[in-house]
């Protein structure tokens, strides 16, 4: 039986690379045009697609009993191809390689169908369980994000104006509340109260089962709406989404009001929580005021209530949660590692937060760069603190190992325990963690701001310079031109 305890390279490895290119291309921006597309896409593709494979595996695995199904050699295979494909992707859109582009999104599409595909077979042969739901989830995200890439592949190759805005919507529709919307709230049925270390809620399961069809004819519909340009339709949709969350919902906050979030896990998966339905309703009266048109050419503030505020919020609260249980060890490297994944974990949710909601409003641009600097410091933390808990974990387990072996306990026994091995680290919200994070982004505010101001005046003063020099250049001009022409026409 394939075991899913310790380290696993092609689990733990890919996502921190990805997002760790992602911050890197967020910071160089300024130096190549495609900087802007490259950071979604790897933060959509190299985050949010890897982690949902693997996860959703892991989960498939954990409901159905079925982990003899599949190696993890050919899951390796599966992962690595959609590495391949990703990277074709990443390089094909920026430097114009079509043929790179469509060979990169065939590969991501078949191994996506892959993927479907194995989880349908475990769903066939599982034995009758709870909790089934999930993976048809899993199922339905997996089989919208291959028209997601469609879409994206045509946008690369060039439409028409009217066409590519509508075609843009689609396509981040499908990949957003179809592949990752679906895959997290189908997987936060029973991940969430885990989290919260509480019980379920009652009628947990029915919800998400009703929940379910209604998601899925929103989504439908909504790109329906746009393909065929009628933004009533896709308004409908947007609503229709909109209550099947709802629907989600009530058992999460439902589990939340026995046992309210304290945990950096807890807190950032709660931001996201609240980010999706924010994100929705903007986007319905964006389209009913702006139309598709208007709505393309403005989808950044969208992009980013839906790619940093729902999905990478979500995905850093899951990842610092489960990246301690798949590691294990045993209670003193569980409480290791738990302790690294929640360090200035308040700090950094509000910060975050704090920053993208006022990057939402109408500031100054250097007010906007401010915070959003400040708010990448903070997401680059979770990562560093990711990678800092599994190598503090895997270092706990070697000294845990070297004491069982000190005490003459074999292989495979209890290891020693002493009191501070006993329950697991519980952290609480911090109150003075939350006002640090306030005056952290206050601070940033007044920064942009004093920036914004002082960069007005040398503009100005830099605007009259080059107009007073390029008349002057004129007039030098005109007077050569006349000295030439008379020492032509000269004997």
């Amino acid at each position: 039986m394939m075991s899913a305890r310790g380290t696993w390279f092609m689990r733990d490895v890919p996502v921190i690379v990805w997002l760790t290119c992602a911050v890197i291309i967020a910071l160089l921006h300024p130096v190549f045009d495609a900087s802007r597309w490259l950071v979604i896409h790897v933060i959509a593709l190299g985050g949010f697609t890897h982690s949902i494979m693997v996860w959703s595996v892991h989960f498939s695995n954990a409901l159905l009993k079925t982990k003899d199904v599949e190696s993890r050699r050919m899951q390796n295979i599966r992962l690595t191809l959609l590495q391949v494909g990703m990277l074709a992707v990443f390089i094909g859109v920026p430097t114009g390689w079509w043929l790179l582009t469509v060979i990169g999104g065939v590969m991501i599409s078949a191994v996506m169908l892959w993927h479907a595909g194995v989880l349908w077979y475990r769903l066939r042969i599982a034995l009758p369980g709870r909790f089934r739901i999930s993976v048809r989830y899993y199922i339905a995200a997996a089989a919208f994000l291959p028209a997601g890439i469609l879409f994206g592949v045509l946008l690369a190759s060039g439409v028409r104006a009217d066409a590519y805005a509508r075609l843009l919507v689609a396509h981040t529709m499908v990949n957003f509340l179809g592949w990752v919307g679906l895959a997290i709230l189908g997987t936060l049925v029973t991940l969430w109260p885990t989290m919260l270390r509480t019980r379920m809620a009652d009628g947990a399961e029915q919800a998400s089962i009703r929940a379910l069809p209604i998601l899925s004819l929103g989504l439908i519909t909504m790109v329906v709406g746009a393909l065929v340009n009628l933004p009533w339709l896709g308004v409908v949709g947007v609503v229709i989404y909109f209550l099947g969350t709802i629907v989600n919902y009530v058992p999460i906050w439902q589990a939340a009001r026995h046992r309210t979030p304290h945990s950096f896990p807890t807190l950032s998966a709660s931001a996201a929580l609240l980010w999706l339905p924010i994100a929705l309703v903007t986007l319905g009266v964006k389209i009913v005021a702006d139309g598709w048109q208007t709505l393309a050419v403005s989808f950044g503030v969208l992009t980013v209530m839906f790619l940093i505020g729902f999905g990478l919020q979500m995905l850093f609260g899951a990842l610092s949660y489960l990246v301690p249980v798949v590691v294990g060890g045993g209670p003193r490297p569980l409480r290791a590692g738990m302790h690294e994944l929640n360090r200035l974990g308040t700090w950094r949710v509000v910060t975050v937060n704090l920053a993208l909601v006022l990057c939402s409003l109408p500031v100054p641009v250097l007010v906007r760069t401010v915070l959003s600097l400040i708010a990448l410091v903070a997401l680059a933390l979770t990562l560093v603190y990711i990678v800092r808990g599994i190598f503090v974990m895997l270092r706990t387990k070697r000294q845990v190992a070297a004491e069982m072996a000190t005490q003459g306990i074999r292989s495979g026994g209890a290891p020693p325990r002493a009191k501070r091995d006993m329950g697991v680290i519980d952290p609480k919200l911090s109150k003075p963690q939350v006002v640090a994070a306030v005056v952290t982004v206050a601070l940033g505010v007044v920064l942009g701001i004093g920036l914004d101001s002082v960069d007005s005046q040398p503009a100005m003063i830099f605007t009259e310079v080059v107009a007073k020099t390029a008349h002057k250049g004129q007039l030098a001009a005109t007077e050569l031109t006349t000295v030439t022409r008379d020492c032509t026409i000269a004997p």
